[in-house]
């Protein structure tokens, strides 16, 4: 386990400068990679291995990257705010998240499996879609989905999503 307490730089969002800086964690040859989140943490992950990555902990955790051989993330025992941006990733079969106001990104031109499960957790959370594609993702929690970075058109079916309230 790798514990993190206030490890990088969060932005101020009272100021007009991004203050933020990530520390970067690279782990190499491990392919299940458990991170303990305790007061407030940004970081980049790397590594040549990592398929799964579980997170717990009372703080919160910006994820600004991760390995492309990642697969899951479960950060449903974490109770503070949950950001991670899975853009880097390749075939994402599964997200979840915890108690916070969790926000997670994808990029569904390659990143997440069009099925993929992506799950929030009791806060308000949010689904930032970017790329191309279509996708059908078994979903639940996110009250909002925005799309942001599209670079073509996007077919976003909801049949097996639930909790959305917002597009």
């Amino acid at each position: 386990m790798i514990a993190l307490e206030n490890v990088g730089t969060p932005d101020d969002p009272n100021t007009n400068v991004n203050e933020e800086k990530a520390v970067t964690v690279t782990v190499n040859g491990v392919e299940t990679l458990t991170l303990k989140a305790e007061g407030t943490n940004v970081v980049s992950l790397s590594g040549d291995s990592a398929k799964d990555i579980s997170v717990s902990g009372n703080g919160s955790i910006k994820i600004n990257a991760v390995p492309n051989t990642l697969k899951t993330i479960d950060a449903s025992q974490v109770n503070g705010n949950v950001y991670v941006d899975v853009s880097n990733a390749s075939g994402m079969t599964k997200i979840v998240t915890g108690g916070g106001d969790d926000k997670v990104t994808v990029d569904i031109s390659d990143d997440v499996l069009a099925n993929a499960q992506i799950e929030g957790g009791s806060g308000n959370d949010e689904l930032v879609v970017n790329g191309s594609g279509t996708v059908q993702f078994n979903q639940s929690g996110f009250e909002k989905v925005t799309f942001d970075k599209t670079t073509g058109a996007i077919t976003f079916s909801a049949l097996n999503a639930a909790d959305i309230q917002t597009i």
